[in-house]
Order: C-alpha cells, then structure tokens, then sequence
C-alpha cells in the first residue's frame, strides 16, 4: 500500500492514457464486441458478432443496406480498412457518407447500436467488465489518498471513461477526463425514444491544429497537455507539479516531448510508443535541434461543453515541442512494473 506521507506527494501529477495503458484493452472496440455478443434484449447470441467474424467486413459491399447484415466490429473494420487503403465502404443509415476517421465513425457505430436497439445499460456491462492489471485500481486510490493528482488524458471519449472510473470506484480520484465528447441524446434516425452515445471530437473538425508530431487529428495530445498546465500552474514548468505520463499509442508521443526533465515517461515496452520514443532518447539525438510550432487547440478542453464545434472561440495558442524526449523514460510490461514504476515517481523527492 501507498505511504500516506503527504508532504512527499504533494505537488505531483500523474496523467493516464486510458486504453491500454489505464485499462487492458481498447474500450471502443471492447464494447462493440460485447454489443455484437448480445441480443438487443439482453441475451446472448448464438454464433454471431464478436471477434468470430471480424475479417468479412473486407469485402463488404457499398449499398446502404448491406450494413443490417453485419455485425458493428465487421462494421468498423470495414470502416478503418476503407479510409486506410480506399476502395468500398458500407454506408451508414444516417449519410450518404462512410466515416474517415476512428472518432467519426465510433458516432456512427454508436448510433447503429442503438438503432438495433441495444442499450446504455448494455454500455454500461460492457465497461465494468474491462480487463484491468491487477493491482492497477488499488494504487491509483492509494496514491490519490496520499495526495498525488490523477488526470485522464485519453483519444477514447468522456462517457466511456467516466464509466468504467465509476465502476471501478475511483471517480473521485481524477481531478479532470480530457478526451473527446461523449454525449446521450436522443437517436435522430431510429426506433422512438431510442438514446444514443453522441462522440464529438475535442479538435473541431473545421480548424484542424496542424502537428507535426502524430497526433490524430481529433487530438493532439501534446499541445492539449500544455493547455492544461498552462491554465492550473502557469505557463512556466518552474511553476508545475512533478509529472509523470503513461502511456502506450503512438499519439501519446507529442504529450511526452513536452515534459519538462524531471518528469517520468512510463512507456508500455512492446507497445507503439516504445517503439517510436526509443529515437528519441538524447543519446539518439546528437547533432540534432529541437523545434516549436504554434497551434490552436481547445482551450478548456476539461471543461464541460468545451470546444463546440464551430466556436473558433474555444480555441488557444500553445508552442508545441519536437525534438528529443527530456523526461526520464521508464518501460513496464505487467501491472507489477507499472504500480512499481508509480510509487517510485510518487516516492521522490519532489524537484518541482
């Protein structure tokens, strides 16, 4: 268990990607597969949906009604393989238009789901049964107990995070969810009464922020970090708390390049952003110049109704950094090296 000495954890601030590194899995596609796994009443299928037949979407056909007959992972994938390479792509019921991107088309797949009629109950299962690393829930408590700040930094979406942290029991622990909006509202196209999980991106789709570090383009992780320090410790890193960042995807790479030494990059080995933080080591980096770009990005993207789509008021200008990583980085493989890797950060002193 945690040390409950405060005065050593005070003034740190742990930010968590949420699949795969908070979580063991990719919550959309967890929950799409458990959807795919029930009958819109609650009971199970018989041979159908799931990871079973995930490859048919490949050759999916391009007519509107071809997607009554697959299940919604086929859906997706068919979705994600025609942006990547092109060719067909099943039309949803509501656009004439298939989806081009991850967040885009998880909207549409939402609202399918509910047009088939399943439920937010049903989201909900889904969520509370996300694989975890044992151990994981535990420290996050206790280190919020002993005054270490957690924030969700996270390229999933507000409601499925606020969800599973609700189910886990530790809501209370996170002082902010950064992610793209996920909103319940009624379904425009579908049975009467029917709701449905609305998910907006956070960067509005008209004013993209234009890093060139790879970041999606719903979300850059880097500059909307900074947004975040900026407003709650002032906008030099003197003023910040001691960070560390966990991580796993490739689009958590900007977020890493803007920590300040000192702070702890706890990288999943094996995973994407090992691989594409490992270059960037300062001894990879001889010869070689560290760069700024001014982008626009949500300016309270914490704050609920933040960056409306449309509202170019909702939009700041931060520097984002490339270069080489200055935080200390810190590989993990299994819960046991992940926990170890969060009491040690909360442990040191602190050199804020």
């Amino acid at each position: 268990m945690a040390s409950s000495d405060t005065s050593t954890h005070a003034h740190k601030l742990i930010i968590w990607d949420f699949d795969w590194s908070m979580i063991n899995e990719n919550c959309d596609v967890w929950v799409l597969k458990h959807l795919d796994g029930v009958r819109s009443d609650g009971e199970q299928q018989s041979q159908t949906g799931g990871a079973a037949s995930v490859h048919a979407a490949q050759v999916a056909p391009i007519e509107k009604d071809a997607i009554s007959g697959m299940n919604l992972v086929e859906v997706q994938q068919n979705w994600m393989k025609a942006a990547r390479e092109g060719g067909k792509a099943v039309l949803p019921r509501s656009s004439a238009e298939a989806p081009s991107t991850w967040t885009t088309a998880m909207h549409a797949l939402f609202e399918e789901a509910a047009y088939r009629g399943h439920t937010l109950e049903q989201v909900h299962e889904a969520m509370a049964a996300i694989p975890v690393f044992h151990g994981v829930v535990s420290a996050i408590r206790d280190l919020h107990s002993a005054g270490v700040t957690h924030v969700v930094l996270s390229d999933a979406n507000t409601y499925l995070i606020d969800t599973w942290l609700k189910a886990a029991g530790i809501r209370d622990c996170f002082k902010h969810v950064i992610s793209n909006h996920g909103i319940i509202g009624s379904l425009e196209h579908g049975p009467m009464g029917a709701t449905s999980l609305s998910v907006r991106a956070l960067q509005p789709q008209h004013q993209q922020h234009g890093c060139k570090n790879p970041c999606p383009p719903n979300l850059c992780k880097g500059g909307t970090l900074l947004t975040f320090l900026h407003a709650e410790f002032g906008g030099s890193p003197q003023q910040w708390p001691a960070l560390a960042y966990v991580g796993d995807g490739r689009g958590d790479l900007c977020a890493l390049l803007q920590l300040p030494e000192g702070s702890s990059a706890i990288v999943r080995g094996g995973y994407p952003l090992d691989k594409h933080s490992a270059p960037l080591l300062p001894s990879a980096q001889q010869g070689k110049e560290e760069s700024y770009r001014t982008l626009k990005v949500p300016a309270s993207p914490w704050a609920a109704g933040a960056c409306q789509v449309g509202s170019d008021a909702a939009l700041g200008e931060v520097s984002v950094r490339s270069g080489w990583l200055r935080a200390e980085r810190k590989l993990w493989h299994d819960g046991e090296e992940l926990i170890g890797h969060l009491h040690s950060f909360a442990s040191s002193s602190d050199t804020s």
